[in-house]
């Protein structure tokens, strides 16, 4: 089962990892990059769990961690796991950020689920 204890912080020294997975599994989204994620990491404060050939992110802002869905092959166990990690944060909103494919999935997975647009 993943925990929170899993994840680590995201570093320079982690740029060949992330370059190397992301030319597999490229994000649609800057806030998944490692620029990004380098680049604003004492505000976000993100960490990272490679889980089955998946990359999992988090971030915490104020306190708050919110997830993300697995970046590597559709795993529906992983995806699980880390849904279920996000319904214990305290975060208003705890995963966020669907590129269309992985939306479609989990909406396939999960068709009760409800998905709200949200831009702060």
């Amino acid at each position: 089962m993943l925990k929170i204890t899993d994840f680590r912080p995201v570093t320079l020294e982690d740029r060949d990892f992330f370059v190397k997975h992301y030319q597999r599994f490229p994000q649609s989204h800057s806030d998944n990059t490692f620029t990004n994620m380098v680049c604003w990491n004492d505000y976000a404060h993100y960490r990272y769990a490679y889980v089955e050939d998946c990359i999992v992110l988090s971030s915490t802002i104020a306190g708050m961690t919110r997830f993300r869905p697995p970046i590597g092959p559709h795993n529906p166990d992983l995806l699980r796991e880390v849904l279920m990690l996000a319904a214990g944060s305290e975060e208003e909103l705890p995963f966020v950020i669907l590129d269309p494919e992985t939306k479609d999935w989990m909406a396939g997975l999960y068709p009760e689920l409800e998905f709200h647009p949200e831009r702060r």
